[in-house]
C-alpha cells in the first residue's frame, strides 16, 4: 500500500476517535448565540457579565459570519456600555454597528443604528449631531418607506427641539411624528407621545387650549389600551401639571404632579421640583420643605445606587477575568490536543512528498540535460555537413563558370580565326569551323542553363531575404547578385550572361545605390552577410 494512503487512513482513524470528545468539550464551552444573547439581557446578572456575555456572542458570530447577530451584538456591548456610564467605548460599539449595517447594505440594521446614535448624541448634548443624524435617518427610512422610522426621527427631533424650548419646530415636528405613526399603525405609544409632545408645543407657544386638546387626545387614548405605559402616562401627567400650573390652578397641579410621582419613572425628580413650587404658591412651605428633601435624597440614593453598583461590577468584572482566563487555557489545551495528531502525520506526509519531488525533478533535470546534450551535438553535426554541402555547390559553380568563360574565349579565338580564313578565301576550312563553333556554341548554352538553374537553386533562400531588404531589384539584378556572391568577377558574369564587362559595373553601381552601401563597403561581402 502507497505511504500517503496509509498516513491519510491513520488521520481518519485518530479524528473519528478524538472528534466526538471535542465535539462534546466545544458545546460545554460554546453555547449558541441566541443564549448568549438572552443571559446578556438577563437583568439579575450584573452590568459587566452582561456585557461579556453580548461579547462573546460578538467573537462566535464573527467566526461564523453571521450578520445578523454580528449586528445585535454590536448593539447589545453599545447598550450595556451605556449602562456602566462609559459613553466613549460605548459610542465606539454603536459607530462600529453603523458602519457595519452600511457594509453590509443591511438598510434595517443602519435605520436601528441610525436610530441610536440620534438618541446618543442628544444625550451627551451635541445639537447639530442630533439634528444630522434624525435627518440622515428620516430621508433613508422616507426611501424605504419605513414609517416607523420616519416616525421616529421626527419625534426625537420633537423632544429636541422641546427642550431647546422652540415650540414651532417642536409642534412641526410632533405633527409629522403622528401622521407617520399612523401610518405605521403605531396606535398607541407612538401616537400617545406625539400627542404629549403637540401639547408641549403649544405650551411653549403659550396656547393652553390647544395643548389641553392634546393632552385629552394622548390620555383618551392611554385609556383604551390594555397595556398602560408608565413612562407615558408619566409624561402625561406632568405635563398635565405643568399646563394647570401654568394657568393657576395650583391645587389641581399638585395631584396631577403627585400621580406623575407615584408612578415612580424618570420624570419623577422633575415632578417633585414642580411639586415644590406648587407648595410654595399655597404658602405650604412645610411639604415644599420635604419635597425638597425628597428630591436631595434621590440625588443621594442614586448616587449611592452608582457606587455600590460600581463595587459590584468591579467584583464582577474580575471574576469574569478569572473565568475568562479559566476557559481560554482549557480551550488552548483543547486545541493543541485537537491538532496534535493530525499535524503529525501531516508533516511526516509533506516531508515524504517534498523527497519524492525532489527526486522527480532531479531525474526530470538529468534526462532534459541528455537531451539538450544529444540535441546540441546533433545540431552541430548538421550545420557542418551543412556548410560542407554549400560550399561544395559554390565550388563547383564556381568551376563550372570558369569553364564557360574559357570555352566563350575559345569560341571568340575561333570566330576571330574565321574572319582572317575568309578573308584568305578558304572556304572548305571555314565551313568546318563554323560546324565545330555551332556544336560547340550549342553545349555552352546549355552549360550556361544549367549553371543559371544550379545558381537558382542554391540562392533561393538568399533571393527571398534579398527582396526584404530591396524590394525594387529585377530578376537580372537578382541573377547578377547571385553570381557576385560566388566571388565572379564583372568579366566572368558578362561572359556567362554575354554582355559587356561596363554594363556589368554598372550594375554593380545600381545594387550599391539600391542596397544602401555607404562608400568604401564591399558589395560582395554586403551580399554574403544577408
Amino acid at each position: 500500500m502507497n505511504i500517503k494512503a496509509i498516513i491519510l487512513l491513520f488521520w481518519v482513524i485518530s479524528l473519528s476517535y478524538v472528534s466526538p470528545i471535542f465535539s462534546q468539550i466545544n458545546r460545554d464551552l460554546s453555547p449558541s448565540i441566541d443564549s448568549l444573547l438572552a443571559w446578556a439581557n438577563d437583568a439579575y446578572l450584573p452590568l459587566p457579565q452582561q456585557f461579556h456575555y453580548a461579547q462573546k456572542a460578538y467573537n462566535i458570530a464573527v467566526e461564523n459570519r453571521d450578520t445578523a447577530f454580528i449586528f445585535k451584538a454590536l448593539m447589545h456591548m453599545y447598550r450595556k456600555k451605556k449602562k456602566l456610564r462609559e459613553y466613549g467605548e460605548s459610542f465606539t460599539y454603536l459607530q462600529n454597528a453603523y458602519e457595519y449595517a452600511q457594509k453590509v447594505k443591511r438598510v434595517q440594521f443602519e435605520m436601528l443604528a441610525l436610530n441610536q446614535l440620534g438618541q446618543f448624541y442628544a444625550d451627551i448634548g451635541e445639537p447639530i449631531k442630533v439634528i444630522e443624524k434624525n435627518e440622515e435617518l428620516s430621508i433613508l427610512a422616507e426611501k424605504n418607506a419605513d414609517f416607523y422610522y420616519v416616525y421616529s426621527s421626527k419625534l426625537n427631533l420633537s423632544d429636541f427641539y422641546c427642550n431647546q424650548k422652540n415650540g414651532q419646530k417642536t409642534i412641526e415636528y410632533a405633527e409629522s411624528a403622528r401622521d407617520n405613526a399612523y401610518k405605521a399603525r403605531r396606535y398607541a405609544k407612538g401616537i400617545v407621545l406625539s400627542y404629549v409632545n403637540l401639547a408641549s408645543g403649544h405650551f411653549l407657544e403659550k396656547r393652553y387650549q390647544k395643548a389641553h386638546y392634546f393632552m385629552d387626545s394622548a390620555k383618551m387614548i392611554l385609556d383604551t389600551m390594555k397595556q398602560l405605559d408608565k413612562y407615558t402616562m408619566a409624561e402625561v401627567f406632568c405635563l398635565n401639571g405643568r399646563l394647570t400650573l401654568a394657568e393657576g390652578k395650583a391645587q389641581e397641579a399638585i395631584s396631577w404632579f403627585q400621580k406623575c410621582v407615584d408612578l415612580k419613572q424618570d420624570c419623577e425628580r422633575k415632578a417633585r421640583a414642580y411639586l415644590t413650587e406648587c407648595y410654595e404658591k399655597n404658602g405650604d412651605f412645610t411639604k415644599s420643605a420635604a419635597c425638597y428633601r425628597e428630591i436631595v435624597r434621590l440625588d443621594s440614593t442614586k448616587l449611592a445606587t452608582f457606587e455600590s453598583e460600581t463595587i459590584k461590577n468591579n467584583a464582577s468584572a474580575y471574576e469574569l477575568s478569572e473565568e475568562k482566563r479559566r476557559n481560554e487555557t482549557l480551550k488552548n489545551e483543547q486545541i493543541r490536543l485537537y491538532l496534535c495528531i493530525p499535524i503529525g502525520f501531516l508533516i511526516v506526509l509533506i516531508f515524504y512528498q517534498r523527497y519524492k519531488n525532489a527526486k522527480t525533478r532531479k531525474a526530470l533535470l538529468e534526462y532534459k540535460l541528455e537531451i539538450s546534450e544529444k540535441n546540441g551535438k546533433l545540431q552541430a553535426l548538421e550545420q557542418a555537413k551543412l556548410k560542407q554541402t554549400i560550399a561544395t555547390q559554390q565550388e563547383d559553380l564556381r568551376n563550372r563558370s570558369i569553364d564557360i568563360v574559357q570555352k566563350n574565349e575559345f569560341l571568340a579565338d575561333l570566330e576571330r580565326e574565321i574572319q582572317s580564313l575568309n578573308a584568305a578565301a578558304d572556304k572548305d576550312n571555314i565551313q568546318e569551323l563554323e560546324i565545330i563553333i555551332r556544336r560547340n556554341a550549342l553545349n555552352n548554352e546549355q552549360n550556361i542553363v544549367e549553371f543559371k538553374g544550379q545558381v537558382e537553386a542554391l540562392n533561393s533562400i538568399f533571393y527571398d531575404r534579398l527582396r526584404k531588404r530591396a524590394a525594387d531589384l529585377s530578376p537580372t539584378e537578382l541573377e547578377i547578385c547571385g553570381l557576385i556572391r560566388l566571388n565572379l568577377s564583372s568579366k566572368e558574369i558578362a561572359a556567362i550572361r554575354n554582355i559587356e564587362p561596363k554594363s556589368v559595373d554598372m550594375s554593380r553601381y545600381r545594387l550599391r545605390q539600391k542596397l544602401n552601401l555607404k562608400q568604401g563597403e564591399d558589395l560582395t561581402t554586403a551580399l554574403k552577410s544577408i
